[in-house]
């Protein structure tokens, strides 16, 4: 008597330690469906329905046999919905969990800006935005209008100083980067 090889049966769990640009997925292969699972993983994109080989959509191994596993996934879009289930494949073919989806934290502005002037220098200094790699400053001649990116002062930190506009009234933004 030989049983009919099955397609695994996995479960896809909840997204977990969910930042800016990352996020870990997981879940677990509890039936082999008779042959040994030789590929484990997570897949993941933009659309609502990731399968291995489907357009955006990444693939991460993560093992084979049955059990519990999970990986981390970086290089995600801070303030992005993804979609994500459990693959695993044995020689029956590749069996998916449920599709679950998770945002990724969204990138705060900083916070506690302050304008000061030294001498002929314009300062600005602000309270740090968690998980920002970086800052820009847009400046501009009208609060309602375009601001573009200002060049001509330099970063320190925090801090952000320029040459005084002179009688030319500015305003500006400071906005958060993140790799």
């Amino acid at each position: 008597n030989f049983a009919e090889i099955q397609l695994p049966v996995l479960a896809t769990s909840d997204a977990s330690l969910i930042g800016l640009t990352s996020a870990t997925l997981g879940g677990e292969v509890t039936e082999d469906g008779g042959a040994d699972v030789s590929e484990r993983g997570i897949v993941y994109s933009l659309i609502t329905d990731p399968v291995i080989g489907g357009q955006g959509v990444s693939k991460i191994q993560s093992g084979i046999g049955t059990g519990i596993f999970s990986e981390e996934v970086t290089g995600l879009e801070p303030d992005t919905e993804y979609f994500f289930r459990t693959y695993a494949i044995n020689q029956a073919g590749t069996a998916y969990g449920v599709v679950k989806s998770f945002i990724t934290d969204e990138l705060l502005a900083p916070t506690n800006i302050v304008v000061s002037f030294s001498g002929s220098d314009i300062i600005l200094t602000w309270t740090a935005a968690q998980g920002a790699t970086g800052y820009v400053v847009y400046s501009s001649t009208d609060p309602y209008g375009i601001f573009n990116v200002d060049v001509t002062g330099n970063f320190d930190g925090l801090t952000w100083t320029a040459p005084d506009p002179g009688v030319v009234k500015m305003f500006y933004r400071v906005t958060s980067l993140c790799d």
